[in-house]
């Protein structure tokens, strides 16, 4: 049996954080759109917010997950 991805679920997700953070941290998401187009990774998104607020901050979590949303739509929808 294979393992499902849900990537349509991770997708809206993804978005959902994206979305949050543009209201709840403007400025952290206006940094992080700006850091997505200056070619920073995904996983220097993550390992910048892991080293900022440790692995299993939610913070953490939702910056990375904002983050591959933002990347996925290069910045914005």
């Amino acid at each position: 049996m294979s393992k499902r991805n849900f990537n349509r679920l991770r997708t809206a997700i993804d978005r959902r954080n994206a979305d949050w953070l543009e209201s709840v941290e403007p400025d952290i998401h206006t940094a992080l759109v700006d850091e997505i187009a200056d070619g920073a990774t995904l996983d220097e998104v993550e390992q910048f917010a892991i080293e900022l607020s440790g692995e299993r901050d939610r913070f953490a979590r939702k910056l990375t997950s904002a983050a591959r949303h933002l990347a996925a739509t290069k910045g914005g929808d």
